[in-house]
């Protein structure tokens, strides 16, 4: 368990991963997690936005050109 002191940064840490798709949501980018909020916004709802966060979370933030990651590619 996280001392009192440290709970703020730990809060801060893991609320990162949600403001990154939240980021991408409003300005997206040629790259990986901007085409997964893209299909997760624009097709069934798949990924759900927890999976899209634990994406965020797991990977990082890709910020490399992903041409085969567009949206229409992952149809």
């Amino acid at each position: 368990m996280a001392s009192p002191e440290h709970r703020p940064a730990l809060a801060a840490l893991h609320a990162l991963p949600a403001d990154l798709v939240a980021d991408q949501r409003r300005r997206p980018e040629d790259d990986l997690l901007s085409a997964l909020v893209a299909v997760r916004d624009e097709e069934d709802g798949r990924p759900s936005e927890e999976e899209l966060v634990e994406m965020a979370m797991a990977a990082g933030r890709q910020r490399s050109p992903c041409a085969p990651c567009s949206p229409a590619s992952l149809n």
